[in-house]
């Protein structure tokens, strides 16, 4: 009965294992696609540079078709009938016609699309950005669960600086196809007013991103939009950087700030109990090993610091909390193997 009782924990830590892999895994493409798609958009003829992603494209599709599949794995790997099409039908319901859609434009990326009107099809590649905010917060979760605060707290600031070069990134590729659209069309543009296409395309990239970044920032740039189409592009960068940038700066401020209260309230708890050492002549060894004693603790996940009751708790209600009680209790019974094997 006990090997059973393993049995059947490992096999649930190997799923875990298993899931928490493929999330990396789409996490990471999802990076790369966001990083490749505005490139390939603005720079669609480029074959000698680092900008190049025909193999990457050529296996996208597949890439996200198993992730398709995957997504169905949960609903295949639950216990009961009834859990099984209830977590079939909510990914049927929500996420599965947008990931078939972009599919669709995978292939069309694939056959290669020359219309300059349905290349923009492309950028709604970028909606898979929206999986990057779930995955990390499957893992902040994950990571809070297991009492790494300043894990998450890195975490959060790692994510807003993420999201600012990202976006930075996608309109600096935009800023050059509109110059480009304008070329094509025999208008007034930019690209062929300052020479840019003498430049090396890493320098063309570096241009565009320098001018978005110039845009919210007050250094000054020496280019300037020439026609109405590149005059209302500049006005969308600004409306969308500028709350971008407050938002992100906000979120990092109070997350940096978290983390000072927090080691403000450990630094004073630890000063506290040094003055009432050296008050009471506490021998210098016995000293220095009950604040390494200290320090262990509060750094533990059983921190006092970190068990205080949350105001938050006041306004939820008592089913929740009875709920949350009873989700607690069993995780300690399920620690006994013959106790797992039953709730199992």
């Amino acid at each position: 009965m006990r090997e059973f009782s393993t049995q059947c924990c490992q096999r649930k830590r190997i799923r875990a294992t298993l899931f928490a892999t493929w999330e990396l895994m789409t996490l990471s493409l999802v990076l790369v696609d966001t990083v490749l798609t505005p490139l390939t958009l603005a720079w669609p003829s480029s074959r000698r540079t680092p900008f190049r992603s025909t193999t990457f494209f050529q296996a996208s599709p597949w890439i996200w078709s198993l992730d398709i599949l995957m997504s169905f794995a949960p609903a295949i790997l639950a216990s009961s009938y009834s859990q099984k099409l209830l977590l079939a039908k909510k990914y049927l319901g929500s996420a599965f016609p947008l990931d078939v859609c972009l599919l669709s434009v995978d292939i069309l990326v694939l056959f290669g699309i020359q219309d300059e009107g349905l290349r923009l099809l492309v950028l709604l590649r970028l909606v898979r950005f929206l999986k990057m905010q779930r995955v990390i917060t499957t893992f902040e979760y994950k990571l809070a669960e297991r009492g790494s605060t300043k894990v998450v707290s890195c975490l959060v600031i790692l994510q807003c600086i993420a999201t600012i070069l990202i976006v930075n990134h996608i309109l600096a590729c935009l800023l050059f196809y509109v110059g480009h659209l304008g070329k094509i069309s025999n208008r007034k543009n930019w690209i062929e007013f300052y020479e840019v296409l003498e430049q090396t395309q890493y320098s063309q990239y570096m241009t565009c991103f320098n001018w978005v970044i110039a845009e919210y920032t007050p250094a000054p740039f020496p280019y300037k939009p020439q026609n109405e189409m590149e005059q209302t592009f500049i006005i969308v960068i600004i409306l969308t950087c500028l709350p971008l940038l407050g938002s992100q700066i906000g979120k990092i401020s109070g997350t940096l700030n978290l983390m000072k209260e927090k080691a403000r309230e450990r630094d004073m708890v630890r000063r506290e109990l040094r003055r009432w050492l050296q008050k009471r002549e506490a021998p210098g060894r016995l000293m220095r090993r009950m604040l390494a004693s200290l320090d262990n603790v509060l750094a533990s996940r059983e921190s006092p610091l970190e068990i205080k009751e949350p105001m938050a708790l006041k306004f939820l209600p008592h089913s929740l909390l009875e709920e949350l009680r009873i989700v607690k209790m069993s995780q300690k019974l399920g620690m006994h193997p013959l106790l797992h094997m039953l709730m199992d």
